[in-house]
């Protein structure tokens, strides 16, 4: 009876002891249960984080984009600020040059009008002395102005116009020379016809030096060449309608080779209308 007991005894402290191991481990695992829990919060915790770290580095990864692409906008607009720099700085260097070029070439021809019961006045015609096309437009101009003058202006200021148009009857360009013949063909005809010449002397020295230069002496072409027969014609028909001698004399029996050895004379057959 007395070994029941203690095994009884025995197997009391056995049951007390394995429940206190029991209660031990679940503390344990309650703790456990705990800490994982703790650490589940903070694996949350830095997920999110995380999560948060990710977008801001997507704002950040856009922002540089867009600032990239302001760069490289900035980069195309400041090529084409040079580009345009360097277009106007060739213009200008180029109208530099032609400004230079005008101001050593430039000549001023100045003429005095002086109108009845009015003061003295100075008219100045700059002349350039190179560029065709200006001076295709500023003969004429001066030719008009010289032709609708009292008679007294146009014989003091004519025979300056009339040398420069001289001058141009060879000129390399041939629309230059052409203007060049019709301004002298508009101021004869305003000379002879018009006003009726001057005196013989220097009716003589003019119309000497303009036939010299239309009709060379011993030439078998007139001058300008190219240029349509009926101008020359005209000149001569102005000629001999107030100074039929001189016309005859310095012109028609040169061309017809009176008094010297027949020889061909041929004078371009090229006939074009009269541009007015």
């Amino acid at each position: 009876m007395q070994g029941w007991v203690d095994r009884f005894a025995n197997h009391a402290l056995q049951c007390e002891a394995a429940q206190k191991h029991c209660e031990a481990d679940r503390e344990q695992c309650e703790a456990s249960q705990d800490h994982s829990e703790a650490d589940r919060e903070e694996c949350e915790a830095d997920r999110e984080e995380c999560e948060a770290g990710q977008d801001h580095c997507e704002a950040d990864r856009e922002e540089c984009e867009a600032g990239q692409d302001l760069c490289e906008a900035d980069r195309e607009q400041c090529e084409a600020g040079q580009d345009h720099c360097e277009a106007d700085r060739e213009e200008c260097e180029a109208d530099q040059d032609h400004c230079e070029e005008s101001r050593s070439s430039v000549k001023q021809v100045r003429i005095t009008v002086k109108q009845p019961g009015s003061s003295v006045k100075q008219v100045r015609i700059t002349v350039k002395q190179s560029g065709s096309s200006v001076k295709q437009a500023l003969y004429p101009l001066v030719t008009c102005l010289l032709c609708v003058s009292q008679k007294q202006f146009f014989l003091n200021n004519w025979h300056i116009f009339l040398q420069n148009c001289l001058s141009h009857l060879k000129n390399k360009d041939p629309k230059m020379s052409r203007v060049a013949l019709e301004s002298l063909y508009r101021l004869l005809w305003v000379y002879v016809i018009r006003i009726k010449c001057e005196s013989n002397t220097v009716t003589q020295s003019r119309l000497l030096s303009i036939v010299s230069a239309l009709f060379p002496k011993g030439s078998r072409s007139v001058v300008p060449r190219d240029t349509p027969l009926n101008i020359f014609v005209k000149i001569i028909q102005f000629i001999a309608q107030e100074r039929l001698d001189f016309a005859m004399k310095e012109i028609i029996f040169d061309l017809l080779c009176v008094g010297k050895p027949s020889k061909t004379f041929a004078i371009n057959p090229e006939v074009r209308p009269l541009t007015n």
